[in-house]
């Protein structure tokens, strides 16, 4: 297809492609286009019920029950969090526990 006039080409591109399309679908197949699908959920969800005794059952295994009953020792924790330096903090992640070790610059 060599012409210099938009209107010619774009009438011989037209009948190309219409004839691609008539061949394809005389072999008996078809030309795929673009499409969306949403597929929508038919059950109710996770049970919350049974996600909340999972938790809980995983807290009780561990020792860890969120509720009042802690040992003496977790709630002198509570009570009294160490205080932290004042000044520039540098060289890692302050933790209020002791478990990571932090540089003060003044």
């Amino acid at each position: 297809m060599l012409t210099s006039d938009y209107a010619t080409f774009v009438e011989m591109q037209e009948d190309l492609l219409l004839r691609i399309m008539d061949i394809v679908e005389a072999s008996g197949t078809a030309i795929g286009f673009p499409t969306s699908v949403t597929l929508r959920a038919q059950d109710s969800g996770l049970d919350k019920e049974k996600a909340q005794a999972e938790a809980v059952k995983t807290w009780r295994e561990a020792g860890d029950l969120p509720f009042p009953n802690y040992p003496p020792e977790r709630i002198a924790e509570f009570q009294n969090p160490p205080r932290l330096p004042v000044g520039r903090l540098s060289g890692g992640v302050a933790s209020t526990r002791g478990k990571k070790v932090i540089k003060v610059i003044p």
